[in-house]
Parts: structure tokens; sequence; C-alpha cells
């Protein structure tokens, strides 16, 4: 019977591949947009966008695709979409087509990383219920 054993470097090497694999599987959601006042569709949706920008940020997708991916309707997209670009989540450029009409969006998400480490290492629990109620607050001013 033989048995082959793998070289350190090799085993190594392997861990690193699985390593990047994993990366391909999942998506981080930053705490701040657990706290942040957005509405169900909205949350929903920037999970989906992270999902699908990968590492390079940027969401190609049809608003009928997230649609149906999100198990919601059109409009309710639009929507969310919206209150996301609102809310500096997102930034919504419109490609147009060779034809000149519009072709579809081209969403790129804000890297909010650098927010969301400073306000949760630098802010006390008050401080940051306080920052999260003033969240809310502005929320509902806006129409």
């Amino acid at each position: 019977m033989t048995t082959r054993k793998r070289s350190k470097e090799s085993i190594e090497e392997r861990e690193d591949e699985i390593k990047s694999e994993v990366k391909a599987y999942f998506a981080i959601i930053p705490h701040v947009i657990d706290d942040f006042p957005l509405s169900v569709f909205a949350y929903r949706l920037y999970g989906h966008i992270v999902r699908r920008a990968g590492e390079h940020g940027v969401c190609f997708e049809s608003v009928r695709n997230m649609a149906e991916h999100c198990r919601v309707s059109i409009g309710t997209i639009v929507r969310a979409k919206k209150e996301l670009d609102k809310a500096g989540l997102i930034r919504i450029q419109s490609v147009q087509g060779q034809n000149g009409r519009f072709s579809h969006d081209e969403i790129t998400l804000v890297d909010i990383m650098p927010i969301n480490v400073e306000f949760y290492s630098n802010r006390t629990p008050e401080e940051r219920s306080r920052m999260i109620e003033y969240w809310k607050e502005i929320s509902k001013e806006q129409p």
C-alpha cells in the first residue's frame, strides 16, 4: 500500500486556493447597514447588490432580474434603489446602449467600511444609540 505525502508548500497552496474560493460564496454586510433606518426592501436589495457586485463593487444586473431574485415587484426594486442612492450607500449610473437609448444601470457600492469601523470603534453604545435615533429622524423627514 502506497501513501502519498503532500509537501507543506502544496498543502499551504491548496489552503490559499480554498480561502480564495470561499470568498466567492459569501458577502459581507457592514454592521452600520443593519442599524441604518432602511426599509426591509432596501436592506434586502443592498444585500443582493453586495452579493452580485463582488470584489469590484459594481453590479450590472437588470431591475427585472433583481426583482425576480429578491421576490418583489419591479416597482419595489426601483423604490429601494432610490432609497439606497438617497442614503448614499450606492451610486447609480445610467448606461446608454448603441442606439443612444437606456441600456442598463451600473450600480456602484459606496465603500462604507471606514465609516463602519469609525462608528463602532470610536463611540460608546450610548453615542451609537443617539446617532441611530438621529438617522431615523432624518429618514422620516425625507420624502
